[in-house]
């Protein structure tokens, strides 16, 4: 079973720089996700699976999916008041805003369907992770240089980053991907 100790003991960073990033207001939280680190989840779901990618940016990660022959509901609507019916879609996979992620927590738990959500490792350690079961971790083993208006951000995030799962019942509770 997975426990939030073992990635205490995989993430041994300063919090500051975490909480510092936390503190990013939502109008300057539209990264999108590179096709990389999209690939890694995408490997780990069947193409029969419906996708809802609830954060929309500027729409591309959506189409990125849809173009590798996923059925994916990506739309430019509020995701904690307009979503799809739970029946439309049977996963979700996005990469949320990072100053938001306690109400995206909250909503998935309210949600109740499986989910993979890209995010830094240490916001599992979070009062607001509300999720004990069924919890696994993709951890990425790179520098992730994301998507800001269409360009390839200069800097890489500097915190690790992982697709954090819940009830998608991969092969092992840590996964490490480079």
């Amino acid at each position: 079973m997975f426990s939030k100790f073992i990635v205490l003991l995989l993430f041994k960073k300063n919090n500051s720089s975490y909480d510092k990033y936390m503190m990013i207001s939502n109008e300057k939280d539209n990264y999108e996700t590179p096709n990389d680190i999209l690939d890694i989840i995408l490997k780990y779901i069947s193409k029969e699976t419906r996708l809802y990618d609830p954060f929309y940016c500027h729409g591309t990660s959506g189409n990125r999916m849809r173009s590798r022959g996923y059925s994916c509901i990506h739309e430019d609507k509020d995701f904690y008041d307009d979503r799809p019916s739970k029946q439309d879609y049977d996963i979700i996979v996005s990469n949320p805003p990072y100053s938001d992620l306690k109400q995206v927590f909250r909503t998935l738990k309210k949600i109740n369907k499986p989910f993979a959500m890209l995010v830094p490792i240490e916001a599992i350690a979070r009062k607001y992770f509300i999720f004990d079961q069924n919890v696994q971790l993709i951890v990425i083993k790179k520098n992730v240089h994301f998507i800001r208006d269409g360009k390839r951000m200069n800097r890489p995030m500097r915190n690790l980053l992982c697709w954090v799962c819940v009830d998608m019942k991969l092969h092992s509770d840590i996964i490490f991907e480079e």
